[in-house]
C-alpha cells in the first residue's frame, strides 16, 4: 500500500460566525476533507496557499466537501495556487453549488532576465482594473525587470467570467 508523505492537513479556526480553514499538503485519494456544519456558522473562508497538489480524486474530494455545506452560506477562497485555479476553470461543479468569492489567487509569470518562473499573488479587482481580463504588469522581485505572463490570459482568468 502506498502512503502519501505530504498528506492533507486541515487547520480550522472559528471566529464568531466565520470558520477559517487552511489546507496544506496534497489533496488526493488519501485525503479526508470534511468541514463540520455547525449551527451559527454563516461564512467559510478557505486559505489554499499551502495546498501543494490536487489530483483528479482530490478534485472529487473537494467537490464533495463543497456540496456538503448548506446553500446560502458565504464562501470565499484565498491565495489559490495555480493548480487550484486550473481546476476552477476546468470543472463546472468544482465549487459545488455555491457562489464563491475568490479573494486572491496566484498567477504564473516568467522573468526572462533571471530565467525563472514566478508565482504572483493577484486579486480579481487588480485584474479587472486593467479594463479586461488581462494580467496586470508586474516586476521581478530579483532584478526589477518587467515579468511576462506565463499562460493564456483568456483561459487562466476564465473563472472570473462566471
Amino acid at each position: 500500500m502506498t502512503t502519501d508523505t505530504n498528506q492533507l492537513k486541515v487547520h480550522k479556526k472559528r471566529q464568531g460566525s466565520q470558520l477559517f480553514v487552511r489546507l496544506s499538503g496534497h489533496l488526493n485519494e488519501f485525503s479526508k476533507l470534511e468541514v463540520e456544519v455547525e449551527p451559527g456558522i454563516d461564512a467559510y473562508c478557505f486559505d489554499l496557499e499551502e495546498l501543494d497538489q490536487i489530483n483528479s480524486v482530490g478534485v472529487q474530494v473537494w467537490a464533495k466537501m463543497m456540496t456538503s455545506i448548506p446553500s446560502g452560506k458565504q464562501m470565499e477562497v484565498q491565495r489559490c495556487g495555480l493548480r487550484f485555479v486550473n481546476n476552477m476553470n476546468l470543472y463546472a461543479n468544482f465549487m459545488g453549488f455555491h457562489s464563491v468569492t475568490v479573494g486572491s489567487f496566484y498567477a504564473p509569470y516568467y522573468c526572462e532576465a533571471c530565467d525563472d518562473s514566478r508565482r504572483i499573488l493577484l486579486t480579481p479587482e487588480e485584474v479587472r482594473a486593467t479594463g479586461s481580463l488581462v494580467p496586470p504588469k508586474k516586476n521581478c522581485s530579483g532584478c526589477n525587470k518587467l515579468l511576462s505572463f506565463d499562460g493564456v490570459p483568456a483561459k487562466y482568468f476564465m473563472f472570473m467570467k462566471a
